[in-house]
């Protein structure tokens, strides 16, 4: 029976020591298996925490030297470190599994959905 799983992220970021700042990255990731049965159970199996982190630093912002709103951070955070951490904690996912003696589990690659331009009218 193959192994499902599920992952919850927290991201924040420390910008108190300007022109760095840090990003954090909590994951917990819940490996189970389905079981036949109709009642929808599941067998829980594993469950892995990680903290995983990046260091950045703040070039000369619009706003300032160095210094960014915190709707600029946040956006950061929430996008370009969140793909930038993502192949860590996937990576050890893998590992941490196979070193507990499952199938390897390969999380998939994070895609990130972009819409589409809007319409402009001539």
């Amino acid at each position: 029976m193959p192994l499902s799983w599920e992952i919850d992220e927290n991201l924040s970021a420390n910008v108190d020591d300007e022109p760095t700042f840090v990003i954090d990255g909590e994951y917990e990731v819940r490996i189970f298996q389905e079981l036949e049965d109709d009642g929808g159970n599941r067998k829980d199996i594993a469950e892995v925490s990680l903290n995983v982190g990046a260091l950045y630093e703040l070039p000369d912002g619009e706003t300032g030297a160095g210094t960014y709103e915190e709707a600029e951070v946040a956006a950061f955070t929430h996008t370009t470190a969140r793909l930038a951490l993502y192949p860590y904690v996937r990576a050890l996912v893998a590992d941490m599994t196979v070193r507990l003696g499952l199938p390897g589990l390969l999380l998939p690659t994070m895609r990130v959905q972009i819409a589409a331009p809007a319409e402009t009218s001539d």
